[in-house]
């Protein structure tokens, strides 16, 4: 609407995770997420970061540290059409998380119409 400003800018950052997740993903995805914290505020209850997700799997402990990063960074994840999020990916996938306050977190996970996540036993 003319006459109307944002009190302050709406940081909006994505990050796109694709192919075979690998020993020292989650590594990298730290140092990215710790630059992304120290560059650009995170606002109050609202992701630090999006994290597009597509891969058919690989390293299971990988997958792991990488959801637990999502959840300790505040970093949504989603699964876009046409993509596929299985095996490692899908255990990261869950760790879609928009905000935390205190212990508790917001999940915020999502799979566009046409993307796939799936889980199998280990």
């Amino acid at each position: 609407m003319p006459g109307l400003t944002a009190k302050s800018a709406i940081v909006s950052h994505t990050i796109r995770l694709s192919g075979p997740i690998e020993e020292g993903d989650a590594d990298k995805l730290r140092v990215i997420l710790v630059r992304l914290g120290t560059t650009s505020p995170q606002m109050p209850n609202r992701p630090l970061a999006t994290i597009e997700l597509s891969s058919a799997g690989g390293d299971i402990y990988e997958g792991l540290k990488i959801g637990y990063l999502l959840r300790e960074y505040s970093v949504a994840s989603v699964v876009r059409a046409k993509d596929l999020c299985l095996s490692a990916c899908a255990l990261a996938f869950l760790g879609g998380t928009s905000s935390q306050s205190g212990p508790t977190f917001v999940p915020s996970r999502s799979i566009e119409i046409g993307g796939q996540v799936g889980f199998h036993n280990f």
